[in-house]
């Protein structure tokens, strides 16, 4: 089992890492407050995610998990933390904002 989820959460690394050097051009430019996280999820399940945590407080959530052995949630919550990020890009109309998600991974 335990295969299974550790070898889920390489594919999706790697296949966020061939996202990312696709877009190997990116310039980071960062402002105060940018990319903070005010409400860390730390280890929780998926389903106890709230609308007031952000990405950030999602990936600081998947770096407990992976310390705790926790590698289910931890994938999971990889997953939750890309698809709030996405989002997150999809609603702002400044394109530059859009690559975010990007300095998680």
């Amino acid at each position: 089992m335990k295969v299974k989820i550790i070898s889920s959460i390489a594919v999706s690394i790697l296949l966020t890492v061939c996202n990312i050097s696709a877009q190997a051009n990116v310039t980071n430019y960062e402002s105060k407050g940018n990319l903070e996280s005010p409400n860390p999820a730390g280890c929780i399940k998926v389903n106890e995610l709230t609308n007031q945590q952000n990405p950030v407080d999602i990936f600081t959530g998947i770096n407990t998990c992976l310390v705790n052995h926790d590698y289910k949630n931890a994938a999971e919550l990889y997953f939750a933390g890309m698809s709030y990020g996405l989002f997150d890009a999809k609603r702002v109309s400044d394109n530059t904002a859009h690559q975010a998600i990007l300095v998680f991974v």
